[in-house]
């Protein structure tokens, strides 16, 4: 008998193992990514408050020209690694959020694997401990995007802005200018407050679905008790058969006495 249970249990036992292993692999991956993700922040810092050294070698090397030459050169010195920042912040957010789906269909599927598995307490920390990892995870992932996000938005704006006011001069496009600023600045607030709420709002799902998630397991763990109680018990099964068989008896025994007064009743009428 114990021979017949480890071959059934052996087939769900690799896939879970399997599956960790895959948790796993995912989980460093995503770890390298976000570690990536976030020295692009710092990059982006450091350039800001220390500019590149090509930009102080054009402004010695090229003193006789202009000042609008200079400052054409140290738009195009800023612009390129901002444009570089750009596309590898969307690259890293376009392969973090698939890994953290991927990620999230490898939990998804640990957790229908758990099912077929005995009950085992350790299975079950291990399994909400790959879930916690995921939303941390997913939190951090969010935070980075929407900041970094910001910051380069941000530079692109301010750059282009720049890169206006040197081209032209004229007052009443300055005044233009300034009311489009005004008015992008005001969209991306409202972009962001968005992406705020959708962010809660999201939270708010993880936490209701892991939840839900905790009671279902809780009470699968306490129906295979109950039935593990009834296996190692029978004859609690038998006594409970037995008394609902006398009850049905009883009420049979008394449903014949009420018809046989009913009738001699009416017998005695008539």
């Amino acid at each position: 008998m114990t021979i017949d249970n480890n071959t059934n249990n052996n087939g769900p036992v690799k896939q879970w193992e399997e599956l960790r292993r895959l948790a796993r692999q995912y989980e460093t991956d995503i770890d390298t990514k976000l570690v990536s993700l976030s020295k692009l922040m710092s990059l982006r810092n450091d350039r800001k408050y220390y500019p590149s050294s090509s930009s102080t070698k054009v402004a010695g090397v090229r003193f006789h020209q202009n000042k609008q030459q200079l400052q054409q050169q140290q738009q195009d010195d800023d612009e390129e690694p901002l444009i570089s920042s750009k596309e590898t912040f969307d690259h890293l957010t376009f392969e973090i959020d698939s890994l953290i789906n991927t990620l999230q269909n490898v939990n998804s599927q640990m957790d229908q694997c758990i099912q077929q598995l005995p009950n085992n307490n350790s299975i079950l920390y291990t399994l909400q401990r790959h879930q916690d990892i995921l939303n941390d995870y997913r939190k951090e992932f969010y935070k980075l995007r929407t900041n970094i996000g910001e910051q380069l938005n941000r530079d692109l704006l301010f750059l282009k802005q720049n890169q206006t006011k040197n081209d032209y001069n004229n007052d009443d496009y300055h005044g233009q200018l300034n009311r489009k600023t005004d008015f992008l600045h005001k969209e991306h607030d409202h972009i962001r407050n968005s992406e705020i709420m959708i962010d809660d709002q999201i939270n708010i799902a993880i936490r209701t679905r892991d939840t839900l998630r905790n009671q279902r397991s809780t009470m699968k763990a306490i129906q295979t008790q109950l039935t593990t109680l009834a296996n190692k018990f029978p004859m609690i099964n038998n006594v409970i058969h037995r008394i609902g068989i006398k009850k049905r008896k009883d009420s049979i025994i008394l449903a014949i006495v009420i018809a046989i007064c009913i009738f001699l009743l009416l017998l005695w009428i008539f």
